[in-house]
């Protein structure tokens, strides 16, 4: 599901109503069909806020301009509803749930053969190695961000795994050459849709790791390292992939620096 959407509810649910970004984001998602074709002026007019308080907001969600939100909204309304759709839900739930189940059960079977654990350790390596940790995602992704970032602490080791963008970014503005950016997203367009965080995590030198299902070639090319929870494109599955492999590399993280003595 387009990343705006799970951005947007964010800020309805963490900010109050007298919160400007709260009217502007509760805006959006009871007309989201609309803004595509909307021009900042009439948004403003209707919303009873300044255009300046609408561009700060998108710049707060990640995106460049009004434009680029107008493009993510056109977006979100031609592919809403797709991550969930199952047509055989409808004539027989429960065959529909057992198909569902066991095929995510044998997805999870062939995990194991498919993940590089040489890649794993040096990965966990990497983040035990590294002076700043900084988790990116969205909604689920980030869950698992903060799973991960659980296990870490466990063994002293500080991460930080923000949810809302402005601050995604202020953090990677932080960061150095001699930290990692880790990015979690199933479908692997998380950086994509968030240019401004995108170029601060570039310039920042850090080392930039995505952990993904989608085996687009072309993301290769924009980190240092990918690494994939799936045997293929199968984004259907993906948060079961997600959250099992995020479960293994915690495993592994306070196996390897985790303080096992006995007292």
């Amino acid at each position: 599901m387009n990343y705006l959407f799970y951005r947007l509810v964010l800020f309805v649910n963490s900010s109050s109503k007298d919160d400007l970004n709260y009217t502007i984001a509760d805006f959006i998602l009871k007309n989201i069909s609309e803004i595509a074709e909307m021009n900042i002026v009439v948004f403003a007019n209707t919303c009873h806020v300044s255009p300046a308080s609408i561009s700060r907001f998108c710049r707060k969600l990640g995106y460049d301009d009004y434009i680029h939100l107008k493009m993510e909204c056109a977006k979100y309304t031609s592919l809403k509803s797709t991550d969930y759709y199952e047509p055989v839900m409808l004539q027989d739930p429960k065959k529909a749930s057992a198909v569902y189940l066991k095929k995510a059960g044998m997805r999870l079977e062939e995990q194991i053969d498919l993940l590089d654990w040489e890649v794993l350790e040096e990965f966990v390596d990497d983040i035990h190695d590294s002076s700043n940790v900084a988790f990116y995602g969205s909604h689920f992704s980030h869950s698992i961000a903060q799973l991960i970032q659980a296990a870490l602490l466990s063994c002293n080791k500080y991460s930080i795994a923000k949810n809302d963008s402005d601050q995604q970014i202020k953090i990677a503005e932080s960061l150095n050459a001699d930290s990692i950016a880790i990015t979690i997203s199933v479908r692997g367009n998380y950086l994509r849709g968030t240019p401004r965080l995108k170029r601060a995590i570039e310039k920042s030198g850090a080392k930039s790791v995505l952990i993904t299902a989608n085996h687009d070639p072309k993301l290769v090319s924009e980190f240092d390292r990918v690494i994939y929870i799936s045997s293929d494109d199968d984004l259907y599955m993906g948060r079961f992939m997600l959250l099992s492999f995020a479960e293994l590399i915690s495993q592994l993280y306070v196996t390897r620096f985790g303080d096992h003595r006995q007292g």
